[in-house]
C-alpha cells in the first residue's frame, strides 16, 4: 500500500523532536509542494525554505564540480537565528527536496539522516 506524502511528512515531523516544520519541494521551481506544521506557516517562510534550498544546492554543486570526483552533493545543514534545517535532495536531479525545521535536541547529522530516509519513502511512493 502507498502512503501518501502528507502522511511521511506527519510522520517525520512527529518523529523528529523540536520539529516546527518539514516541507517537501521543489527548489528548480521554488515551490513547496507539502508541509506539516503544528501552526500556521506563512506564505513567505515557506519561500524563504525554498530560496535556501536553492542557493544551498547550487553552492554543493559549485563544491561538486572542483572536486576530482565531481559527486553531487545530496545534503546540508543551515544554522540561523537558533534555528537549525536540514536539507536533502533527491537522487534523481529533478530539484525535490525535504526540509526539517526547528530546534533539534537531536544532532544535526541524524536529522539529516531523517530528511534522507522521508524523501527515499516519497520518492518511492509517488
Amino acid at each position: 500500500r502507498l502512503v501518501s506524502v502528507q502522511a511521511l511528512l506527519d510522520k517525520c515531523r512527529r518523529d523528529v523532536a523540536g520539529c516546527d516544520i518539514v516541507a517537501f519541494g521543489d527548489y528548480q521551481s521554488l515551490l513547496i509542494l507539502r508541509s506539516s506544521q503544528d501552526c500556521h506557516i506563512r506564505r513567505e517562510a515557506l519561500d524563504t525554505l525554498c530560496s535556501e534550498a536553492a542557493g544551498g544546492f547550487t553552492k554543493l554543486d559549485a563544491i561538486a564540480c572542483s572536486t576530482a570526483e565531481n559527486k553531487p552533493l545530496r545534503t546540508f545543514g543551515s544554522f540561523t537565528g537558533g534555528c537549525t534545517k536540514a536539507f536533502a535532495r533527491s537522487r534523481n536531479g529533478e530539484g525535490e527536496f525535504i526540509c526539517i525545521s526547528g530546534t533539534f535536541a537531536t544532532p544535526v547529522l541524524e536529522v539529516l539522516g531523517v530528511a534522507r530516509q522521508t524523501l527515499l519513502k516519497i520518492e518511492a511512493s509517488v
